[in-house]
């Protein structure tokens, strides 16, 4: 198993780390002047964090005798406590995908295949905590042959191919293909010897489909990643005859992976900053605020999570985000119970009924904050929208003139 520490309130921009927990070994969690984790001796690794609202000594994890995947946890009498699943807790246990909050950091417990003893004891990641995520990318990071990642739009593959493209030290740059009337051939133009993602196979045209093909059949230039929902487009298209199988990297939704919701947040946040000319680099996260967006299981994928993180900043003053700064349709699908994180709907990729009445009969904030949260989850079509939520495409173009929100600008998000 891994502890991962995904996200520091009070700097979320920080990559995320990752330290190995072998079964004959405690964790003995504290403050340091930096992140760091060191092996005392062969039974116990002491990690620190460097902050000021952790106390030298605060928590004790060590694996359950009883259960492969749990730890104990034990408050070492710190000052300031410990929160499990955002209930404070002093002697119990953390199951994997559970979060553990002390001071402004939180950890994650990522189950996984049992630490190697010559991993290293802490290690810094940008894009992805997860074991088997980080050793394919590795392993494919080495050369320009093209690569699959095959999981659902918001997965956060755009993350994992941007890793695929700096981990290669490509000269060229990296470039997203949307088609968009752009052919394939000036997208590999644009990217010269680098990388160009097309980030949903299963959008594209058909024509557009053979054009990635033949490209795919003949590579030359820069490095093609292309992501795709299920792996059957990939043979519909005939690409898993050419190797695609065989360097297709599987994306787990973010409900699957908690442990990497700190990197797609921080990169949501600088995302929506740079957008709104904030120095993303200046904003921090309440506790209150980043634990619930870590309670959510964002049903709609990096968009719903960027709609949010947007708001947020569209509602905040001063440079931290605050619980009442984050959307009314999130903190209503959380209810009130933090970790009551709401469920994929049989319908559409996000909670439908707080979202519907908050359209109805909510108030121009409610409305225009649900608005833009399900414009970006269907990608800013409108029609789409329109009949989802039961409405004349007229009476939704009515919300968005409304709302003041420019539509063009949501579609231009990128998927990831």
């Amino acid at each position: 198993m891994f502890l991962v520490l995904t996200l520091r309130a009070d700097h979320p921009l920080d990559p995320a780390y990752r330290f190995p927990i072998r079964p004959d070994q405690t964790l003995v969690l504290g403050r340091g002047p930096e992140v760091l984790a060191v092996s005392s001796d062969p039974t116990t690794l002491r990690v620190t964090v460097p902050d000021l609202a952790v106390s030298r000594q605060h928590v004790e994890l060590r694996p359950d005798p009883s259960s492969g995947l749990r730890m104990i946890v034990r408050d070492l009498d710190s000052t300031n406590g410990l929160l499990v699943q955002g209930l404070p807790m002093v002697h119990g246990s953390l199951q994997p995908g559970e979060l553990l909050e002390v001071g402004s950091c939180l950890f994650v417990l990522c189950a996984a295949p049992a630490a190697q003893r010559d991993e290293p004891g802490c290690v810094a990641f940008a894009s992805t905590t997860d074991p088997e995520l980080e050793a394919a990318i590795a392993g494919f990071s080495g050369d320009a042959a093209p690569v699959a990642l095959v999981g659902e739009v918001g997965a956060g593959a755009q993350c994992l191919a941007e890793d695929l493209h700096l981990r290669r030290r490509a000269p060229g740059p990296f470039v997203v293909w949307k088609l968009a009337g752009e052919p394939l051939e000036q997208a590999q133009a644009r990217a010269q010897a680098g990388t160009v993602f097309v980030p949903d196979l299963e959008a594209l045209t058909w024509a557009a489909r053979c054009e990635l093909a033949r490209a795919v059949e003949l590579p030359s230039g820069p490095r093609l990643v292309i992501g795709a929902q299920k792996g059957d487009a990939l043979c519909e298209l005939g690409l898993a005859g050419m190797g695609l199988f065989a360097r297709s990297i599987r994306v787990p939704p973010i409900a699957e992976r908690r442990h990497d919701l700190g990197r797609l947040l921080g990169r949501a946040l600088a995302s929506a900053a740079r957008r709104q000319g904030r120095n993303p680099h200046a904003i921090e996260l309440s506790r209150s605020a980043a634990r619930v967006l870590l309670a959510h299981r964002w049903p709609g994928g990096f968009a719903e999570l960027q709609a949010a993180i947007d708001c947020a900043l569209g509602a905040m003053t001063g440079t931290v985000v605050r619980l009442d700064d984050l959307p009314s349709w999130l903190r209503r699908a959380l209810g009130d119970a933090p970790w009551s994180a709401a469920p994929p709907s049989e319908t559409a990729p996000i909670l439908i009924q707080p979202s519907v009445a908050c359209l109805q009969s909510g108030s121009p904030a409610e409305r225009a904050s649900t608005l833009r949260a399900l414009l970006a989850v269907f990608g800013g079509n409108v029609s789409e929208l329109a009949r989802w939520v039961g409405r004349s495409r007229r009476q939704v173009h009515r919300w968005i003139r409304d709302a003041a929100i420019d539509v063009d600008a949501i579609r231009d998000l990128p998927d990831f």
